[in-house]
């Protein structure tokens, strides 16, 4: 399901400040252009090497789907934009266990769930993670985590 709070309100912004919807879709293809610099970005923190993450980024920019959504006005090229900016930020989280990090990463995940609404069912995954995670740390660590919450 497509809530409206993404279609029109972007658009209508759009039309005010230029008269046409074209900057909506450039803004699109802007977005879409970084989603392969987000890719590369998360295999690096993940761990994966920069060999690795660089074929996921090449991978990334010349998907064939991604490519032809990111010339329509469709969610899609949003919410993977805010959807990987979060998961960016839940890794770095992970790894680093900062306030900082954790409020970034909800608020691109919520931000994302304004756009489409199954973003929401991630919390629980999110929650499984931390917990697995701080299992694993050490008692310092994981009271620093526990208090987060």
């Amino acid at each position: 399901s497509y809530p409206l709070r993404y279609s029109v309100p972007p658009c209508a912004f759009f039309y005010k400040i230029f008269g046409a919807f074209w900057p909506a879709i450039i803004a699109q293809i802007i977005l879409s252009s970084f989603l392969a610099v987000l890719i590369f970005k998360i295999g690096e923190e993940a761990g994966f090497g920069e060999k690795i993450s660089f074929l996921a980024g090449i991978l990334t920019a010349t998907a064939p789907h991604l490519i032809y959504y990111g010339n329509l006005y469709v969610t899609e090229s949003l919410f993977a934009f805010l959807f990987l900016l979060g998961i960016f930020f839940f890794i770095k989280f992970i790894k680093k266990t900062s306030l900082k990090y954790a409020l970034l990463s909800g608020f691109f995940l919520g931000l994302d769930t304004l756009v489409k609404v199954s973003t929401q069912y991630l919390l629980i995954l999110c929650l499984i993670i931390i917990g697995l995670v701080a299992y694993r740390l050490n008692q310092e660590t994981r009271k620093n985590i526990y208090q987060l919450f």
